[in-house]
């Protein structure tokens, strides 16, 4: 339904229920350093673990967002694995823990029991989701729902559309994505935000207003941008010109997943 990468997050929605779910709260307020937290996953699909620690001030370099996005978690009791990636963290009494935080990555692992992990704020998250969750939004659309960017940047408006009493809120779920002014409103209005130039892969992001989503697609930059090579090749004599478009995409990823494991750090 939407995604971002301030937070590291996904929200998804069932077809149906699932048999046997048990119904999490969830509590939107920064979690602090220092704060006790339970960790439940599911590694690579496997049966469930529970882990007991604290969150800290850690912020790995890896990370796809800002750090004041994310709680670091080291634990006392347990560890998360690879595959562990999308689970969450709760604080609260065991008869009523609440969500504040879900895995982007980290160094915890059975052979590291003292790494520290990093899990997206669920109170960054939240106010791309709140509309979805609570099932109240009476945004009608947002429009365009779509833009391309270059990796210079730029600049864009949306339209939203409302009825008269309609109260709305406008988030971003990217860092590089700005809502400049129109952040909130009541019936129509209009979002203005910014794109800032990139200097890495492609990339995209959303703006939520209620349920309605617009996405910013923008072209990488710097390494990462699409460059013209001319190749020359001879046929029948005569030499023809082809122009190749190269994408130095595999290349990076490479190199950054070779980055990443010499780190130890798991997403």
């Amino acid at each position: 339904m939407v995604t971002g990468t301030a937070s590291d997050f996904t929200l998804l929605r069932f077809g149906g229920v699932p048999p046997g779910l048990y119904y999490s709260g969830w509590d939107a307020n920064p979690v602090g350093s220092s704060t006790s937290v339970t960790g439940i996953h599911h590694p690579q699909g496997s049966h469930k673990r529970i882990s007991f620690g604290a969150t800290n001030s850690n912020c790995a370099p890896e990370l796809p967002g800002p750090c004041a996005n994310f709680s670091g978690v080291t634990w006392s009791q347990g560890v998360t694995e690879a595959g562990s990636s999308g689970s969450g963290i709760w604080t609260g009494a065991p008869d009523n823990p609440t969500l504040v935080g879900t895995l982007s990555g980290g160094e915890s692992a059975c052979n590291n029991q003292s790494g520290s992990d990093d899990y997206g704020r669920f109170s960054v998250t939240y106010p791309n989701i709140s509309g979805f969750l609570s099932g109240t939004s009476c945004v009608t659309s947002i429009s365009p729902t779509s833009q391309s960017f270059s990796a210079a940047g730029g600049t864009g408006t949306l339209t939203v559309t409302a009825p008269a009493a309609c109260n709305w809120t406008a988030s971003s779920t990217a860092a590089f994505l700005t809502v400049t002014s129109g952040a909130s409103g009541t019936g129509d209005g209009t979002i203005n935000f910014s794109v800032t130039a990139n200097t890495d892969l492609l990339r995209s992001g959303s703006i939520v207003a209620g349920t309605r989503v617009f996405t910013a697609n923008q072209e990488g930059g710097g390494v990462c941008a699409a460059t013209q090579s001319v190749l020359a090749r001879q046929s029948m004599g005569r030499y023809q010109l082809q122009i190749v478009l190269w994408v130095k995409v595999r290349m990076w990823m490479l190199t950054a997943s070779a980055a990443q494991r010499a780190s130890g750090f798991r997403s």
